[in-house]
């Protein structure tokens, strides 16, 4: 028989697959048949065929990377987002959420609103904010814990570097007297000195040192402004005055310490006036 003109032979490296095995009998070459390691899939009971298996290839490549029905794509108006933003249960407004607090703190009502629109913009509903805003405000506790622990070991530092082992005393000299001399025209005038820096708070407490050293008598500075006397019997009455007191008795006591070495010097000076036969 002679080949038919203009004819394409066959190229034996492409290999076809039969659309469906209604032609190929059981047990021949060809026959379709489930691997045994997927035989037990439920998505494959109803394939029968190679037809089938791309049928299913094919639907499952059109569900890859398709959006949910409902879910507002890139193009979506302002209408289809609020739409669905309420069905996710989003308040109308911000006012809408709650936010909790620990029982007697004081709720900062600039911090409390600026949260609540920062959640109503981010489009997080009541639950969301039940997760979030304790999780965040812990996590803030944790780091300014951090932070507070490090600037006060600074600050330490750098107070013993200045005044050495007399740290303690001056520090608490130093804090008297700002307490004592207040500007009565300067408003929260305790919060300022919380925002100095450390460098800034320990030179201010060197120069405030240094103006007592030279110009301040060490008992004026003393809780209560005792006076003290120049004879044995005045400093006896003092010491004693300052031993009744709660700043002497109570080791925890801000003033504990400065109280207790003011007893102590008067007793050297005592020591001092009756060696000198006074």
């Amino acid at each position: 028989m002679a080949e038919e003109v203009g004819a394409v032979p066959p190229d034996p490296n492409v290999v076809t697959i039969p659309s469906s095995t209604t032609e190929v009998k059981p047990g021949e070459a060809g026959e379709f048949k489930i691997p045994a390691d997927y035989q037990d899939r439920a998505y494959l009971k109803d394939v029968g065929s190679y037809d089938d298996v791309f049928k299913k290839l094919d639907g499952a490549q059109k569900l890859i990377g398709q959006r949910p029905v409902g879910v507002p794509g890139e193009n979506a108006t302002p209408d289809e987002l609020t739409a669905f933003n309420k069905a996710m249960g989003v308040p109308d407004d911000f006012s809408g959420y709650t936010l909790k607090s620990e029982e007697g703190a004081v709720v900062n009502e600039t911090l409390d609103k600026g949260f609540k629109e920062l959640f109503h913009k981010a489009g997080l509903n009541q639950k969301h904010v039940d997760i979030l805003q304790p999780g965040f405000e812990e996590l803030t506790k944790t780091i300014a814990a951090e932070i507070g622990s490090k600037s006060d070991a600074e600050f330490d530092k750098l107070a013993v570097d200045t005044f050495g082992d007399k740290k303690d005393q001056v520090l608490a000299d130093v804090k008297k007297i700002m307490g004592d001399n207040k500007p009565a025209n300067v408003e929260n005038f305790d919060t300022y000195l919380d925002s100095l820096n450390n460098k800034d708070l320990v030179v201010m407490s060197a120069v405030i040192n240094n103006i007592k050293e030279k110009y301040i008598k060490e008992d004026s500075i003393l809780p209560g402004g005792s006076q003290t006397g120049g004879d044995v019997t005045s400093l006896r009455q003092e010491a004693v005055k300052l031993m009744g007191q709660p700043e002497y008795a109570d080791k925890f006591h801000k003033d504990h310490k400065v109280t207790f070495n003011r007893i102590q010097e008067i007793y050297a000076n005592i020591g001092k006036l009756q060696a000198a036969g006074k």
